[in-house]
């Protein structure tokens, strides 16, 4: 849906932007044909006006994290499962953690090795809860919009040599992905040449990817969550998932759902709709929708902030 606060030419300017967070002005101007002065100061508009903002995707990988996993705590309800996601918010291991439909809990997660993962989860909740937790493997999850593309032409590191500079800057451009190399040379103390060439290494090294979001993509706005079960090959069902239902976050997986999703609609119709569709794709079993009853946490790798949203 057309977000009615960008007009055509903000929603050119966000799919150049797609390509690359940090496209020069000169860039942007040649691929939307608008100038480089109306460039500038659209993207000022948009950025002042909370419209569109910038982050940065950084592996888990990148610092030992090879596991990736999406955790399902079921069990529990009301207040208990509401206490049992604010525990795993706390637990450092769980990147993100949803509730869903009031009945369960969701969290993408990454650990050195499964044991971690398992015992740092354990250890955040209440034994005497009597909840059931599963940890199905995540094959590639695909955590911001346009990843798919960008991930095929250069892939995330599965591991990297980072010092307490090369860390610093990755802290900064997740929480801005278009911060100047000025602004990143008065936080960590080296020239802006030098801010330049390390990040040229980081990002043609699979350790950093800058991303634009507009408002509706918002990291803590509720939504829905999409389950598809899949018989047979998994990527030809999904690549045709993603081009129906445009998810800001998918991943395929291990366990009874091969592929899920989060959307931005909370519109249970627009959600049947959707359902009916892939339910015509090649391949696709079962597909669900659930509503995200409440946000606990969504935050990056270095990124400490969480965000705690009720869906109404």
């Amino acid at each position: 849906m057309k977000n009615p606060h960008l007009d055509d030419a903000d929603l050119a300017l966000v799919e150049a932007l797609r390509i690359s967070a940090r496209r020069t002005g000169r860039e942007l101007a040649r691929e939307t044909g608008l100038s480089e002065a109306n460039v500038s100061r659209r993207l000022k508009r948009l950025t002042d006006d909370g419209l569109i903002f910038f982050r940065s995707f950084v592996p888990p990988s990148a610092f030992g994290r090879m596991v990736e996993a999406a955790v399902v705590l079921e069990g529990l309800s009301g207040d208990a499962l509401r206490r049992a996601g604010e525990s795993l918010a706390e637990v450092e291991a769980c990147a993100s953690v949803i509730e869903v439909d009031h009945r369960y809990l969701l969290s993408h997660s990454h650990a050195p090795t499964l044991l971690a993962l398992n015992t740092s989860i354990e250890g955040g909740l209440d034994p005497r809860s009597g909840y059931r937790l599963q940890i199905y493997p995540v094959l590639r999850c695909f955590m911001f919009p346009g990843a798919r593309d960008r991930f095929a032409k250069r892939p995330p590191t599965e591991h990297a040599e980072l010092d307490a500079i090369d860390v610093r800057m990755l802290r900064i451009l997740e929480a801005d992905g278009r911060a100047t190399f000025a602004s990143i040379s008065s936080v960590v103390g080296i020239s802006p040449t030098a801010v330049a060439e390390r990040y040229r290494k980081l990002e043609e090294g699979g350790v950093v990817y800058p991303f634009v979001l507009v408002a509706a993509e918002a990291e803590s706005k509720p939504g829905r969550l999409l389950s598809v079960e899949i018989a047979g090959p998994l990527h030809p069902p999904a690549e045709a998932i993603e081009s129906i239902v445009k998810p800001d976050c998918a991943a395929f997986m291990g366990g009874p759902a091969q592929f899920m999703a989060s959307i931005n609609s909370a519109d249970a119709r627009d959600s049947m709709v959707l359902a009916g569709q892939l339910a015509q794709i090649p391949g696709v079993v079962d597909a669900r929708f659930a509503p995200i009853t409440f946000v606990h946490k969504r935050k990056g790798v270095l990124h400490t902030e969480s965000a705690q949203v009720t869906c109404g």
